[in-house]
């Protein structure tokens, strides 16, 4: 009777704790990547009253013995997947599939299904709510790749900001026109920048000169930095040569001299639109500078070899292409005309200053391989294949192998880093540590880091977060069954109560 009774108690107390287990996974319904538990149960010892014996004279017979009640024989995490749901929020992430989210307190890794993730004032991918940092690999600029040889803090560092870079290289292609008239020209503008990251234009003229034989012009926001450039073609229209460097031409600096405009000639100065004779009487004293190209001096000088003229405005020095200016207006105090300076600079210019009109260290290449002449339309066209503006990180996305690519406000597109997602043999042997966290234990394996997608690992979504995998119905069911359980065990220490009582009762 005894026996009974501490049947029942073990059932009671079993079945407590598998009614503790549902409570958690009900309460966890709407906790964002929970796993839900269960428990099993398990016969505990068995007393034995009289063993088997074998086959004799007679037949053999069974074991007697009498169950001492129950244990629990597991408690389980179920690590199914659970439901996504869409945040729109670009640090949200979830893993479709297997694997971890990997986050560090500072001392040591730990693993999560929960990808509430934000960043902090310092740019770091964190956990919302613990703040520890989210683990990945990091780019590599010098190898131009991600790094994966190395774990590391996840950083998305806002407003962070992108040097300048002078373009060096423009790809021409399209056709030049074979039936061109000699004396005619065709010409192209690109868009280029040069290594402050201000943005130019860059012309290329092409001149018909005789037969599949072209003279190429190059102007930078309209100054002459080369001309005579000599471009060939064969008979059936492919490009032999432009100048002596095959089918691309480099131009690797372009320096003019700053001299007095006081110097130049005064025909020269008429050709440029500054009239002498003019009754209001032009006055010099307005133009602070000239550049001059190729190194030509002042007196010698013709219209052409003027490069850029500078004016005063409110205490800086703008150069602007002499075409740009109406003098007339200069004359009367209009310091405004109606396009961008060329460069601008703060101290007044001094004769004799050599300015690089170019600025691009490394030299322009101009590529024209895959131009060709033939009868048609002229087409050529060109495409920067680098430089940009200075550029500051605005905004960011994550694509499904967890790569973080930002996006800078020049148009730049940067890839910052990598989420790094770990895998286990045995996931279920994981130690919860509350706040979604887990930790390895000797029954889980080693943690097994790599790229989402790889190794067995899910693909991450971004823009959302797994739901718990907690099924109602079938918690309440559990309920339902774990409670009558409950009854049945309370029930047999009652009644082992009322037998021992009628024992008591034997001797009144």
């Amino acid at each position: 009777m005894l026996r009974s009774m501490y049947s029942g108690v073990s059932g009671l107390r079993n079945h407590q704790t598998r009614l503790d287990t549902i409570g958690n996974n009900v309460a966890n319904v709407n906790t964002a990547g929970f796993k839900g538990d269960r428990v099993t149960f398990q016969d505990a010892f068995n007393q034995t009253l009289e063993a088997a014996s074998a086959p004799n004279e007679r037949g053999g017979t069974n074991p007697q013995q009498v169950g001492l009640g129950m244990n629990i024989g597991s408690m389980d995490t179920i690590h199914t997947q659970g439901s996504l749901e869409n945040t729109g929020r670009d640090t949200d992430l979830a893993i479709e599939g297997d694997g971890f989210f990997v986050v560090n307190d500072g001392q040591s890794d730990m693993f999560t299904r929960v990808g509430n993730f934000g960043v902090d004032s310092e740019g770091n991918l964190v956990s919302q709510g613990t703040g520890y940092k989210v683990q990945g690999y990091a780019y590599d600029e010098d190898a131009d790749e991600i790094n994966t040889d190395e774990i590391v803090d996840m950083e998305i560092p806002l407003g962070d900001v992108v040097d300048p870079e002078a373009t060096e290289n423009v790809k021409y292609n399209g056709n030049l026109n074979s039936n061109t008239e000699p004396g005619e020209t065709v010409s192209t503008t690109v868009n280029v920048f040069d290594n402050l990251g201000s943005e130019h234009t860059l012309n290329l003229e092409f001149e018909e000169s005789g037969e599949n034989e072209w003279q190429m012009t190059v102007r930078k926001d309209g100054i002459l930095i080369e001309d005579e450039i000599q471009v060939s073609f064969s008979d059936d229209g492919e490009l032999t040569s432009v100048g002596d460097e095959g089918t691309s031409y480099s131009i690797n600096d372009f320096e003019a001299t700053v001299q007095d405009f006081g110097g130049l000639s005064d025909s020269a100065k008429e050709d440029l639109g500054f009239d002498i004779d003019d009754d209001n009487g032009h006055d010099e004293d307005n133009i602070q500078g000239m550049l001059m190209r190729n190194d030509v001096q002042a007196g010698n000088a013709e219209a052409e070899d003027v490069a850029a003229l500078a004016i005063e405005v409110e205490g800086r020095y703008e150069w602007y292409h002499p075409d740009d200016i109406n003098f007339d207006s200069l004359e009367e105090g209009d310091y405004s005309p109606d396009v961008d300076p060329i460069f601008t600079q703060d101290q007044e210019p001094q004769n004799d200053e050599e300015v690089d009109l170019l600025n691009a260290p490394g030299g322009i290449e101009f590529d024209l391989g895959d131009v060709r002449q033939v009868a048609g339309e002229s087409t050529v066209e060109g495409v920067a294949e680098d430089g940009q503006a200075q550029g500051e990180l605005e905004t960011y996305e994550v694509d499904s192998a967890g790569i973080i690519t930002g996006t800078y406000t020049n148009g730049e597109t940067r890839q910052l880093g990598q989420v790094v997602l770990s895998d286990f043999t045995n996931p279920g042997g994981l130690e919860k540590l509350g706040s979604g966290l887990y930790q390895p234990t000797r029954n889980s394996g080693e943690p097994s880091y790599g790229i989402a997608g790889t190794g067995g690992r899910g693909e991450i979504a971004p823009g959302a977060l797994e739901m718990s995998n907690v099924d109602m119905g079938e918690q309440f069911t559990d309920m339902i069954v774990t409670q009558r359980g409950f009854q049945a065990n309370s029930r047999s220490i009652t009644t082992g109560d009322e037998v021992l009582q009628e024992l008591v009762n034997l001797k009144t």
